[in-house]
């Protein structure tokens, strides 16, 4: 017997096809046309049930899954400080910082120079504050012009007391030193 679905032989008393599934169909045996004899027994026949298996229908859906994506714009003003370090910016250039800066070097340097050695300094911290108060470019530079007037400053102060001591006690000096007075002739002090 072969299959009707496939065309596969089909063994014996298999009731589905071994290579698609499907159900084998039962053969009807042709039945004899009965005859009336005397019943002895009760002959009990039995009728072959044909199974059908059908496969149960399973459908998927996939769930409905929307994205949308977050709109951003950018303009070009985000980045027009990239790279730049935070805070204000400086107002102006650097000019009153590196005034500041020279100012006390030669405060500093000079310290021989009396009252100017003072005026150089004050003039140095001075400028240095304000470049640092305002936030100008060169704070660097203005810190150094603070610090080296603020020196230059005490320096002055230190030699114009020194140099005031020497002159009053001066006398007593000539009196212990031998030749100091022909040495102050000969400078003309």
């Amino acid at each position: 017997m072969f299959c009707p679905n496939c065309g596969a032989p089909i063994e014996g008393n298999a009731k589905f096809c071994e290579s698609c599934g499907s159900p084998v169909p039962v053969e009807e045996k042709p039945v004899a046309p009965a005859v009336e004899e005397p019943v002895v027994a009760e002959t009990v026949v039995e009728e072959t049930v044909a199974e059908t298996y059908t496969e149960p229908q399973q459908t998927y859906t996939a769930p409905q899954q929307t994205y949308t994506a977050p709109q951003q714009t950018y303009s070009n003003a985000d980045y027009a400080n990239y790279g730049q370090p935070a805070g204000p910016a400086p107002t102006e250039s650097a000019g009153l910082a590196i005034g500041s800066m020279v100012c006390g070097i030669v405060a500093l340097v000079c310290c021989c120079l009396g009252w100017f050695q003072i005026v150089l300094g004050i003039a140095a911290v001075a400028l240095g504050i304000v470049v640092v108060a305002k936030g100008m470019g060169g704070r660097g530079k203005a810190i150094a012009g603070i610090i080296c007037g603020a020196i230059g400053i005490l320096l002055g102060i230190i030699m114009m007391a020194s140099g005031s001591l020497v002159k009053e006690n001066l006398p007593d000096i000539m009196e212990d030193v031998p030749g100091f007075e022909e040495y102050l002739e000969d400078m003309d002090l």
